[in-house]
C-alpha cells in the first residue's frame, strides 16, 4: 500500500486498472509435440537478472501455445514470479510467449508505459511477499492480490522519461555484460585452439596418450598433484544477515559454466580461514538439487569486486587451492574444467537419488594435459588484455548499477525529478 506524499498531478491506482492480468499455465508435459518449437516458455528460472527475457530454456510449438492460449502474452508484457522463494522477480517479455503457473503478468495498455511499470514492480518484492497467502507448501501471490497492488502513476510522458533514464543505465550494463560474454567466448576459443585442437603445435609432431594424440613432449598430470580442495562453511540459517560477509552459494551457479554474484547470501556466523576465497580463485559446485546435472561440477572464477576483498563459500561449493608454483595455472585449469570431457565426468561421478553430490576424487583424480610452464605463461599473456577489459566493464557496470539503484526509488516516488536525474545520467554515461 502506498502511504507517502506524491507530487501534484501524480495519482495512485491498482495494478489491475492498467491492463489485463494473466496467470500462466504449463502445457501438459505428456504431449511431447507441445515442446521444442519457437515460442518462449518463461519460468522463474529464466528470470536471471535480465530486464528483457527474449531467450528461455524451453520453447513451445504452436500446438503447445494453443493448449494454454488463455495464458498467451504479447511482447512488452511485464511479468512477476509469484510463488515460493523466487517471488518478486520481474521481467519484460522480449517476444510473444507463454509463462508457467508460477508467474502473473500485466499487459499494460496505452497510454501507460510498460517499462515504467516494470521499474515500479522491481522495487516491491517485500510488499509482494507480504500480500502472499500461505499455501500448503509455499506462499503464493494469487491473481486477485496481484491485481490489487498499488501503483504510483505520473503522466504518461513522465513515465516514459523515468523509464528512459533508468533504461539507459540498464542498457549500458547489459551492453557491458554482452561484451564480457564475447570476450569470454574469445578466450575459450583460444584455449580450444591451443589445448584441445592443438592447431599451433601440430607441426612439431603428435604422439598417442590416454586422452588421444597430443603434441610431442607434452604429458598428463592429475589436478590433485598440484591442487587440493576445501569445502565451504556449513552455515546456519539463523545467521543469514544483510550485515554479514558475502557468501557464494549454489544459487550463484547458473549452469553451463555461467556464474552470477547477484544471488549472494550474507552470513554473520562463525567461519574459518579455509572458508574464504578471493578474486581469481576457482570455485566448483559440488551439489545439485535437480536431476538435470547442469550445476553439478560447474566451475567459476571469483571475479574482482569494488566492494569485497574476499567471500565466504558454502559447503555446497569446493574451492580449488593451487600450490605456490602452479598459481599461474588457474586460468588454464578453469577453461579445462569447462570442457565437455570434465562435464561428462562430473555427471558420471554424481551420487545421490534426490540431491546429487560430486566426490572429491572426481576433481582431484582428473587428468589434464600438461603443455609446460612456457605455454601456460604464453596463454596467460594472451588473455591479459581480455581480462583487463572485462574488469573495466565490470567496474563501470557496478558504478552504473549503484547510480540506478539510488535513483530508482527517488524517481518512482517523485522525490527526484527528471531534470536532476537527467544531469546525473549525462555525467555517468
Amino acid at each position: 500500500m502506498v502511504d507517502k506524499v506524491i507530487p501534484n498531478g501524480w495519482r495512485v491506482c491498482k495494478l489491475g486498472e492498467l491492463g489485463q492480468i494473466v496467470t500462466g499455465k504449463t502445457p501438459p508435459t505428456k504431449y511431447k509435440e507441445y515442446y521444442g518449437g519457437e515460442t518462449p516458455f518463461i519460468t522463474p528460472t529464466d528470470m536471471d537478472g535480465r530486464k528483457v527475457i527474449a531467450s528461455t530454456q524451453r520453447y513451445l510449438t504452436e500446438g503447445g501455445v494453443q493448449s494454454v492460449r488463455s495464458s498467451l502474452i504479447p511482447k512488452g508484457t511485464v511479468f512477476v514470479s509469484c510463488i515460493g522463494s523466487d517471488m518478486g522477480k520481474v521481467g519484460i517479455a522480449g517476444a510473444r510467449g507463454i509463462t508457467n503457473q508460477q508467474i502473473n503478468s500485466i499487459i499494460v495498455e496505452p497510454p501507460n508505459d510498460p517499462e515504467y511499470v516494470y521499474y515500479q514492480l522491481s522495487t516491491r518484492k517485500d510488499e509482494l511477499q507480504r500480500l502472499a497467502t500461505s499455501g500448503s507448501a509455499q506462499p503464493i501471490l494469487n491473481k486477485g492480490h496481484f491485481s490489487e497492488l498499488d501503483i504510483i502513476l505520473p503522466s504518461p510522458a513522465e513515465q516514459r522519461a523515468i523509464a528512459h533514464i533508468l533504461g539507459t543505465l540498464d542498457d549500458k550494463i547489459e551492453l557491458n555484460r554482452r561484451m564480457n560474454q564475447t570476450l569470454e567466448a574469445m578466450a575459450q576459443a583460444l584455449f580450444k585452439s591451443w589445448f584441445v585442437d592443438f592447431e599451433p603445435f601440430r607441426d612439431q609432431g603428435m604422439e598417442e596418450s590416454p586422452s588421444g594424440p597430443i603434441p610431442k613432449g607434452w604429458t598428463h598430470t592429475s589436478l590433485g598433484s598440484f591442487t587440493k580442495l576445501d569445502k565451504g562453511v556449513s552455515y546456519k540459517g539463523r545467521f543469514l544477515s544483510d550485515d554479514g560477509l558475502p557468501m557464494i552459494n549454489l544459487g550463484c551457479f547458473l549452469g553451463h559454466g555461467e556464474f552470477s554474484l547477484q544471488n549472494l547470501k550474507y552470513y554473520a556466523g562463525d567461519y574459518r580461514d579455509r572458508h574464504l576465497v578471493y578474486p581469481g580463485d576457482i570455485v566448483i559446485a559440488n551439489t545439485d538439487i535437480t536431476q538435470k546435472r547442469e550445476v553439478l561440477g560447474s566451475p567459476a572464477m571469483v571475479p574482482p569486486s569494488e566492494t569485497h576483498n574476499s567471500y565466504l563459500f558454502t559447503h555446497h561449493v569446493y574451492a580449488l587451492r593451487f600450490d605456490n608454483i602452479h598459481q599461474h595455472w588457474k586460468r588454464y585449469v578453469f577453461f579445462t574444467l569447462l570442457e565437455a570431457a570434465f562435464r561428462e565426468r562430473a555427471v558420471g561421478f554424481a551420487t545421490g537419488t534426490t540431491v546429487l553430490a560430486l566426490p572429491r576424487d572426481a576433481i582431484l583424480d582428473y587428468q589434464v594435459v600438461n603443455p609446460g610452464n612456457r605455454l601456460i605463461d604464453a596463454f596467460a599473456d594472451q588473455l591479459e588484455p581480455m581480462l583487463a577489459l572485462q574488469y573495466v566493464n565490470d567496474k563501470q557496470s557496478h558504478t552504473l548499477a549503484t547510480l540506478r539503484d539510488a535513483l530508482l526509488p527517488k524517481l518512482l516516488s517523485g522525490e527526484t525529478r527528471i531534470r536532476d536525474a537527467g544531469k546525473l545520467l549525462r555525467e555517468a554515461v
